[in-house]
Formats: structure tokens, C-alpha cells, sequence
């Protein structure tokens, strides 16, 4: 059997942000966070999700 399914996932940019700013909220402010983006963001972008991160205060 030839099954061909397309899988479709979308990043909500406003999640992420959320996301980000709550995990900050849970650790001491001694601890830093670095963001690492690869491979374009596996598909959803470097440069949204880059942009996203650094609007919520990734250094």
C-alpha cells in the first residue's frame, strides 16, 4: 500500500513568547537561558522564530 500523508504543524509565535516568559518566571533569575535555533527552526522559520524569542528577551 502507496499511503502519502502530508503532516502540517503550525508554531504560534504568541505561545512561543508566552512559553518563553513563564519558563523564566519558574527559574532563579541567576539562571540564564540560551535559545538555539536549528535547521531553520525545523521548517517553521529561523528568522520568526528568532525574532520571537529575541522580542521576549533572549540575549
Amino acid at each position: 500500500m502507496d499511503v502519502k500523508v502530508r503532516t502540517y504543524a503550525e508554531i504560534d509565535l504568541d505561545a512561543l513568547h508566552e512559553n518563553y516568559l513563564y519558563l523564566l518566571s519558574k527559574l532563579s533569575s541567576s539562571v540564564g537561558v540560551l535559545a538555539v535555533i536549528k535547521a531553520d527552526a525545523y521548517g517553521h522559520g529561523a528568522l520568526p522564530v528568532g525574532r520571537c524569542l529575541e522580542r521576549a528577551g533572549v540575549k
